[in-house]
Parts: structure tokens; C-alpha cells; sequence
């Protein structure tokens, strides 16, 4: 099973040895906001965040899945989220692996 780090913007670890769900969750409560993933009319599941600081209303991400098990839905939205990179404002999530052999080199 994979396990991830969290790092933030100065490449600081927070956290490591994190699931998937646990390494998505991290980063996108960053910053001070929250996220949804909600079933959209067509069955569709769609990642929606907003930032309680800013007061911002709640907006849909480009994240999604047709995946019509919600599990299986989270799952696909929760990678996408891990594998694409640090986001503005975010932290971000890298494999254990990953973290490892930058500490190493």
C-alpha cells in the first residue's frame, strides 16, 4: 500500500505515512477550507471546496468521477488530487517513496 507525506510550501514535512484519503484530505483543509464531494444530478460524483476564512461560497473544483460507487467515486477524485501537484495556498501530498529520495540526495 502506498502511504504519503505531507509537505508545505517550504518543502517542511507535516505528516507522513498517510493513506490516500487521509493525504487528500490534508491537502485540500489546507489554508483554512473545506470540501465536499457531492453526487451531481447525472449520478456524476464532483469535489466541491470553499475557504472559511475568506468567506467564499462554495464552488465545484474541476475533480470528478462517473464512477456511480461513491467509494470507488472518492477514490478516483482523492488521486487525482495527490497526483497533481502542489496547488496555490495548498500543502502538498508526495509518496513516502518520493519524500524519502529527496531527503537522500
Amino acid at each position: 500500500m502506498t502511504t504519503y507525506t505531507i509537505i508545505n510550501s517550504d518543502g517542511e514535512m507535516l505528516e507522513t505515512g498517510l493513506t490516500l484519503r487521509d493525504a487528500a484530505a490534508e491537502v485540500l483543509r489546507s489554508d483554512s477550507r473545506e470540501f465536499e464531494i457531492r453526487e451531481d444530478d447525472d449520478g456524476s460524483f464532483v469535489l466541491w471546496s470553499r475557504q472559511q476564512v475568506a468567506s467564499r461560497p462554495w464552488a465545484a473544483t474541476r475533480f470528478f468521477s462517473n464512477k456511480t460507487d461513491r467509494e470507488e467515486a472518492e477514490n478516483q477524485i482523492f488521486a487525482e488530487v495527490v497526483s497533481h501537484g502542489r496547488f496555490a495556498g495548498h500543502c502538498e501530498a508526495i509518496t513516502d517513496e518520493q519524500y524519502a529520495e529527496t531527503r537522500a540526495g
